[in-house]
C-alpha cells in the first residue's frame, strides 16, 4: 500500500475533508514491538499537506509534537491520554507504530460517508500493514469499527472482556492464532482512562501487568490467558470451508435495526466483503451480544455458534436483507 494507493480510493469514495494515515514515522511500520490503531482522523479540513505528510509524521509521534486545537505541542487531551499509555507499556510514542484504521478525515465517524466502504478499505490496509508489522501487542482506540476491524484483520478471536473503570465500558482482549494480542478500548477522546489510578489499574489487569511496573522495551510483552470460564473458540474450519466465496452486500430490503441486523451491520462493512470474511466476523460477535429475545427463544441451533450464523446469513439472503453475486 502506497500514498498514492490511498489518496485513489479518497478520489473514488469522493471524500473532501483530506486524509491522514500513520501518526509516527514510517520506519515503526517494520520495527515497532507495540501498535496503537484509531479510528479515524478528526478535526478541521486538511487540503494542503502533501501526500508524504499525510502518510507519516516523520519528525516524531503526532502525539507528543503537533498543536492542536491552539493548545501547545502534546498537551491536547487524546494526546496527553496517548502518552500515558505508551508511558505504561514501557514505550515512547515515537517508536510506536501509530496510524488510523481509516485514514479519511471527518469530523465524527457518524458524519462520513461511505463508511462501509472507508472501513472494508481500512481492513485491506492494515491487512497489508500488519502482514509486515513485528508488532506483537495492538491497542485500538475505539472498539466497535477499529477494535473489531483489526480482530478482523489479524483473524483474532475474543478472548474476554475486562471493566476499564468508566461505567459499564469494557476492554476487549483478542488472541490471534499466532500468539498477537489486542486491547480495543473505548475511544479515549470521550472516555479518559488514563491518568486515573483507578482505571489504569483496570487497563494493568486487562494487559495482565498486575501491579508490577510498567514494561520496559527490553522485556517481552504479557502473556494474555484465555478465559477459564467462558473459553472462546476458533472459527470452524468447517464452517469456513463451506461457503461459496461470493462477495456480500446489503439487500434490497431492511430488517429493523434493534434486532441482530443491527448488531451486523454495526460490526461488518456491507458495501461489498467476501461471503468468509464476513462469516468470520461474525463467528467473533460475544454471544452475549445477542438481543436477549434471540437467546430466549427455542432453537435447535446455539444463537451465536458458527452454525447459527451461517443460518443467519442464508436467511438474510432469502428475505433480500443481503445480496450475493
Amino acid at each position: 500500500m502506497t500514498p498514492e494507493d490511498i489518496q485513489t480510493e479518497y478520489e473514488r469514495l469522493g471524500f473532501s475533508q483530506g486524509w491522514r494515515f500513520l501518526t509516527g514515522p514510517a520506519r515503526n511500520l517494520t520495527t515497532a514491538r507495540l501498535a496503537i490503531v484509531t479510528l479515524n482522523p478528526g478535526g478541521e479540513r486538511d487540503l494542503e499537506a502533501s501526500l508524504a505528510d499525510r502518510w507519516s509524521s516523520e519528525h516524531g509521534s503526532a502525539y507528543r509534537i503537533e498543536s492542536w486545537r491552539g493548545q501547545p505541542a502534546g498537551a491536547a487531551p487524546l494526546q496527553r491520554q496517548i502518552q500515558r499509555l505508551c508511558a505504561l507499556l514501557g514505550e515512547a510514542p515515537d517508536d510506536v507504530l501509530s496510524g488510523h484504521f481509516v485514514p479519511f478525515r471527518s469530523k465524527d465517524w457518524d458524519s462520513l460517508p461511505r463508511r462501509d466502504e472507508a472501513a472494508l478499505f481500512g481492513v485491506k490496509l492494515w491487512r497489508e500493514v500488519l502482514a509486515a508489522s513485528p508488532a506483537r501487542l495492538i491497542v485500538c482506540i475505539g472498539k466497535t469499527v477499529a477494535g473489531d476491524g483489526i480482530a478482523a484483520v489479524c483473524n483474532a478471536r475474543p478472548v474476554q472482556s475486562m471493566p476499564s473503570g468508566w461505567g459499564s465500558l469494557s476492554i476487549d482482549r483478542y488472541l490471534a492464532s499466532e500468539g498477537r494480542r489486542i486491547l480495543a478500548l473505548p475511544h479515549l477522546s470521550r472516555f479518559s482512562l488514563f491518568g486515573d489510578a483507578t482505571r489504569e489499574a483496570c487497563f494493568r489487569t486487562a494487559l495482565e501487568l498486575g501491579g508490577t511496573p510498567a514494561a520496559s522495551s527490553a522485556s517481552p510483552l504479557p502473556r494474555i490467558e484465555t478465559n477459564r470460564h467462558e473459553p472462546a473458540s476458533p472459527v470452524p474450519k468447517a464452517a469456513v470451508s463451506k461457503t461459496s466465496g461470493r462477495t456480500i452486500r446489503r439487500g434490497a430490503k431492511r430488517p429493523g435495526e434493534a434486532t441482530v441486523w443491527g448488531l451486523v451491520v454495526a460490526r461488518v462493512p456491507l458495501s461489498g466483503i467476501g461471503e468468509e470474511e464476513l462469516l468470520a466476523a461474525l463467528y467473533r460477535v460475544p454471544r452475549h451480544e445477542l438481543p436477549a429475545r434471540v437467546l430466549a427463544e427455542p432453537s435447535k441451533q446455539v444463537p451465536g455458534s458458527a452454525v447459527w450464523w451461517r443460518g443467519y446469513v442464508a436467511g438474510c439472503l432469502k428475505r433480500q436483507f443481503l445480496d450475493a453475486d
